[in-house]
């Protein structure tokens, strides 16, 4: 029953830890792909395509992952892991203003990130259920508490309303997939379907209150800002700021060294190591606002190549299964 309850809800807080990064927790993110035109119908959407596409994925058994898509997956992993390096230099930079000993802590922590995912799938659900729940709770915590209007639309005014909500779960179900597909394996039928729904509501739920509260907001950390002179509320949105970084450069490096496959896996993985570490120079703002559109679009059609391998699987299973029963002889 413990190794059940584990492998579950370990699935579904390493699923909503790859999704809560640095974008997320900062509302940077949200800001981007939400603000634009934040409404309720863009939420629901977004609660919708995120269930499909995490159920899909979850019963797809890794066909399109390892197929057709599997590169895209392991570079959109690099571009992700280039980004939450960033969005590390920028937390420690903050914190160690007159010195450069951020860029040692930034080092450090991609370290353990790397030891976490060699260790494999069941240290990444550790991970993420000691840490998710309390920066899933965090999240709503301090939105109540920082001052601003709670009122959203409806309805989207335009199109950008409901596209960028869609492009938005594109990008994460792109990078999270190598991380659904292994943490669900093993699961059944019914419990993909749970996991599904809780991953989907929970992050959704997030959304909705750390939109409600960055709309309006510009700069690279606008949820941070929001929390105003508050000095505990900003010193506990630092700790899960970097918590949230944390768990989503595990799933990014994880799905990077995909490419590291052969006898020099070793050597694969160092050198995949260094370069998502030099284009962190590069920002997060930058991958935040020009790069994550684009994995959008690549996420979205990644959904209809999952989709279409479960829909003809099952067309051919249902083939094979009619033609099974015509062959069979008759009893005498």
């Amino acid at each position: 029953m413990k190794k059940i309850f584990f492998s579950s809800f370990g699935a579904a807080f390493t699923i909503i830890g790859s999704v809560i990064g640095a974008g997320f927790i900062t509302g940077k993110e949200i800001s981007v792909f939400f603000c634009k035109d934040f409404s309720v119908s863009g939420l629901y959407a977004s609660f919708v395509f995120f269930f499909l596409f995490i159920f899909a994925l979850s019963v797809s058994r890794g066909g399109v992952v390892e197929k057709i898509v599997g590169y895209a997956v392991a570079l959109t992993g690099i571009i992700i892991a280039s980004c939450m390096t960033a969005a590390l230099n920028s937390l420690f930079k903050s914190i160690f203003r007159e010195t450069e000993n951020f860029k040692i802590f930034t080092i450090i922590t991609v370290f353990f990130a790397v030891i976490v995912c060699i260790k494999g799938v069941g240290a990444m659900n550790a991970v993420s259920m000691a840490v998710m729940p309390f920066v899933l709770v965090f999240i709503v915590v301090l939105s109540l508490v920082s001052a601003g209007d709670l009122s959203v639309k409806i309805s989207p005014q335009g199109k950008d309303g409901l596209v960028f909500p869609l492009l938005y779960v594109g990008i994460n179900c792109l990078l999270s997939s190598k991380v659904i597909v292994d943490s669900t394996k093993g699961l059944t039928m019914r419990k993909k379907l749970v996991c599904a729904f809780f991953v989907s509501f929970s992050l959704c739920l997030c959304i909705f209150f750390i939109g409600v509260r960055v709309c309006g907001k510009e700069g690279e950390m606008p949820f941070l800002s929001a929390l105003g002179d508050n000095v505990i509320c900003l010193k506990i949105a630092v700790v899960i700021t970097f918590f949230s970084i944390f768990t989503t450069l595990v799933a990014s490096v994880y799905s990077a060294f995909t490419l590291a496959k052969g006898k020099t896996s070793v050597l694969q993985k160092i050198i995949i190591t260094l370069v998502f570490l030099m284009f962190s120079r590069f920002g997060f703002s930058e991958f935040v606002e020009k790069v994550y559109p684009v994995l959008g679009v690549i996420g979205v059609i990644y959904f209809v190549s999952v989709s279409s391998e479960i829909f003809l699987t099952r067309r051919r299973a249902r083939t094979l299964l009619r033609q099974e029963c015509r062959v069979l002889p008759s009893k005498p």
